[in-house]
């Protein structure tokens, strides 16, 4: 089986990561992972310790990479070795210009980028494995900074066919990959949804403290059941197993400030916490920790907490 990548998304480190999953089928258990860091191996995507990665995706059977110094990467080797993309399109350099994005959609390959001057955003797609770019951005409100770039897309999402992006603070647009112009969630509940999570053909997103599916890719929007969500819960992590259809979310009620780790089995009607607060350390600020990123396939879940107080 193909290896899972991790890229660690902090300026202190910019080692990619591969853990081959005949390693991972038992790893179910969170404290699982403690065990298991010694099997990770770096893939060097980049020789500079300081620099930043952002995202990696697979796409057409290799992988597409970003770091600040060398740019976009491509390695058809699982990682093994990288070689940098001559692409046309857009530039990047390592202090104000980065690809924050990489999503595969078919055979699109989708890259954001970031532009911290302004904090614009554009969205390029390629159609020939990221030889060449073309900018994709109709419809997504213009940055109110003058430079013609978009509003910062926060996040990128594909599923079905369709692409869902996150505008920050303006809410979420839609295309399907062949339509040429982005269109507003308008849906007065879901229009400021951020989060989203898709199993086959259903949407899931949470809005207003509940939690929404669609099954016509966010035209229409029905509330799912919610049964021990807890009551004003607003979600910093929403995430579907491709395989089983487990969905799994992790936020805080509003007015307790009582962190939750949470799954439903019967596609958000109802929801169990599970007891995670013992694996939890305090972060470098001294709060507890809290997920960061979630991966789940199957018999497998990964979970990247905040850095905690020991580094």
């Amino acid at each position: 089986m193909k290896p899972l990548i991790l890229s660690t998304h902090a300026e202190k480190s910019a080692t990619m990561y591969f853990l081959p999953r005949s390693f991972a089928l038992l790893f179910t258990v969170f404290m699982t992972a403690r065990a298991t860091w010694a099997q990770w191996e770096a893939t060097d995507v980049t020789s500079t310790a300081t620099d930043l990665i952002t995202d990696v995706a697979a796409h057409q059977g290799r992988l597409f990479s970003f770091a600040s110094t060398p740019g976009l990467m491509v390695s058809s080797d699982n990682g093994n070795t990288w070689t940098p993309v001559n692409q046309n399109g857009f530039t990047t350099n390592p202090i104000s210009v980065r690809i924050t994005h990489l999503v595969s959609a078919g055979t699109s390959l989708y890259a954001v980028t970031f532009n911290a001057i302004y904090s614009s955003s554009m969205v390029y797609v390629s159609t020939d494995d990221g030889a060449n770019f073309v900018p994709d951005t109709a419809g997504i409100p213009k940055s109110f900074t003058g430079n013609n770039e978009c509003i910062n897309i926060d996040r990128l999402y594909y599923n079905n066919g369709h692409l869902v992006a996150d505008v920050a603070n303006l809410g979420n647009w839609h295309k399907p990959v062949s339509g040429s112009t982005w269109t507003r969630n308008d849906h007065a509940e879901t229009q400021w949804g951020e989060l989203f999570a898709f199993h086959e053909a259903r949407y899931y997103t949470h809005a207003d403290y509940r939690t929404w599916y669609s099954d016509d890719n966010g035209l229409s929007w029905n509330l799912c059941g919610d049964s021990g969500l807890p009551t004003w819960f607003t979600a910093s992590i929403l995430e579907a197993d491709p395989l089983t259809g487990r969905l799994y979310t992790a936020g805080k009620d509003i007015v307790s400030s009582t962190y939750s780790f949470l799954i439903s089995d019967n596609q958000g009607d109802t929801w169990v916490a599970l007891d995670f607060a013992p694996y939890l350390a305090n972060n470098w600020l001294g709060l507890p920790q809290t997920i960061q990123t979630l991966f789940v396939y199957g018999s497998y879940v990964e979970i990247a907490l905040d850095n905690d107080a020991n580094n």
